[in-house]
């Protein structure tokens, strides 16, 4: 399905699935799967130049990605169609989470952002214990788990917060949780929190015991 001139692309980073239709990213393409058939975007609309892409999140009926000097593009109509310029983000996104009502929280890795699709503005989000995350670095695991948030770090485990940006909880070495650097966060169909991890994977039921697999298993 991927023609020569596209290979090697190397790492996916993230894949996501709207109206049936799949969408893989790397950092230089996007690959759109849809009806048996791959199309492949690797330019900006300007031209010749190549996609240097940080993040990709679907709003509404839209895949969008976050390049590096083209800001925010949506996919429209077999067509990439800048929604943002780049010198309203931040260095070095990790990852995007759709809050709902047109808003969207974003990580780099001291702090997160808010993103208002509705009035395109950048915004920081405060959080009670903002030192934390300098110390130990958010990186790509973010989610929503009922009233609250959840953040995973490179160091120092996985935060709950509310939505207000204030700590409940942090779980990490000490409460079972031997996490290393927490590469993603997932909410299964019966609300179990799977959360890849550097050391493995473990199974987070928020008011039990937690599950943990390694490389014993």
């Amino acid at each position: 399905l991927i023609h020569a001139p596209h290979k090697p692309f190397y790492d996916v980073w993230e894949i996501h699935v709207l109206e049936g239709v799949v969408y893989f990213r790397t950092r230089e393409h996007i690959f759109r799967y849809r009806a048996g058939s791959m199309t492949v975007f690797q330019n900006r609309p300007s031209g010749d130049e190549p996609l240097n892409i940080q993040a990709a999140f679907t709003y509404r009926e839209y895949y969008h990605v976050l390049d590096r000097q083209g800001g925010l593009y949506r996919l429209e109509n077999d067509s990439l169609v800048q929604v943002m310029p780049a010198n309203l983000f931040p260095e070095e996104i990790e990852a995007f989470e759709n809050l709902g009502d047109g808003r969207l929280l974003f990580t780099v890795p001291e702090r997160m952002y808010i993103l208002d699709m509705k009035n395109g503005r950048v915004t920081p989000f405060s959080t009670s214990h903002p030192d934390y995350f300098k110390q130990n670095k958010l990186y790509k695991g973010i989610e929503q788990y009922g009233r609250y948030l959840l953040a995973g770090t490179d160091l120092g485990g996985m935060v709950v917060m509310d939505r207000q940006g204030n700590f409940k909880k942090v779980i990490g070495d000490q409460q079972g949780l031997l996490t290393g650097s927490i590469y993603q966060l997932y909410i299964d169909r019966q609300q179990n929190l799977w959360v890849a991890t550097s050391n493995g994977i473990a199974r987070i039921e928020m008011a039990v015991p937690i599950t943990f697999w390694d490389q014993r298993n």
